[in-house]
């Protein structure tokens, strides 16, 4: 079971790290209903209910992770090794996400998440990745190295289907600096063609 919200003819995707706790408590799972959601709508429609929850959200939502990495029990030694990162940039991060993804891949499901990404960007040309632990897995699962943030590139999905991939940071509740937060999300306002 994943927890995404697809849309039909959607104007892009947005990808995420996992499903939070609150997520989860919801049947189906509906994606950014909390914070983070909130975040992202007041910033990209100025409105107050999160993402997840707007009727008329023109974007498709997928996470990472099928399960909350903060409860899930098949995770938890996964997101445990996460937080043991020193960070120090964000290549040296993500290369050491990669290891540890290479550590669980019996438990993480790299081809589920394949699937979903494959079949989620026929419907759309652009894919918005939010934060490191979503930008670290995409690059995982499809070996790819990617680490400028907020410049968009090509992926070739397959020989017929090509998509803009664009890195942003994490719309985190917590991180005041994040450009989320501090209002500094015009290269991807420009990116998805928001006036």
């Amino acid at each position: 079971m994943s927890c995404d919200k697809i849309i039909p003819n959607a104007k892009a995707i947005f990808i995420v790290e996992s499903p939070h706790i609150d997520e989860v408590k919801n049947t189906p799972c509906i994606p950014l209903v909390g914070e983070s959601g909130k975040i992202m709508s007041k910033m990209l429609f100025g409105k107050d209910k999160a993402i997840g929850l707007l009727e008329d959200n023109p974007y498709s939502l997928m996470n990472t992770f099928t399960e909350a990495l903060q409860k899930s029990d098949k995770l938890k030694d996964l997101n445990s090794d996460i937080k043991k990162i020193e960070y120090e940039n964000s290549k040296q991060y993500k290369d050491e996400l990669k290891q540890i993804y290479k550590k669980y891949e019996s438990v993480i499901n790299k081809e589920n998440y394949k699937t979903r990404f494959i079949s989620i960007s026929k419907k759309t040309n652009k894919c918005i990745i939010c934060g490191l632990i979503a930008q670290a897995f995409f690059e995982y699962a499809f070996d790819v190295d990617k680490t400028k943030f907020k410049q968009s590139f090509d992926y070739k999905v397959n020989k017929y289907k090509k998509i803009k991939i664009f890195y942003i940071e994490h719309p985190s509740p917590k991180d005041d600096e994040s450009p989320w937060v501090a209002n500094g999300i015009k290269e991807l306002k420009t990116f998805l063609e928001i006036k």
